[in-house]
Formats: structure tokens, sequence, C-alpha cells
């Protein structure tokens, strides 16, 4: 999938969740191109830790 097609499907999602969730104040959707070493490969924070 390219990553214009993810965006666009990632956009689908976030306006799927706001209309069933309503109350939702912010919608995160990251698409990471193919290939990407995965989150905390390259010395980035995890999230959660430390």
């Amino acid at each position: 999938m390219s990553v214009v097609e993810a965006h666009r499907r990632a956009e689908e999602v976030e306006s799927l969740l706001r209309g069933r969730f309503p109350e939702l104040q912010h919608v995160i959707i990251h698409v990471e191109p193919a290939g990407s070493p995965p989150e905390g490969a390259r010395g980035e924070p995890s999230g959660g830790e430390g």
C-alpha cells in the first residue's frame, strides 16, 4: 500500500472513530512507510518507558 493510500485510509478510520465516539478530542494515527525501522530502533523513545 502506498503512503498516500495509507493516509487516505487513516482519514477514513479517524472519521469513523469520530462518528462512533463524538466525545473524542484527539485522534492520532501514525502511518509508517514500509521498511521503516520499528519505533525506538533509531534511539527514539518507545513510549511508556523511562
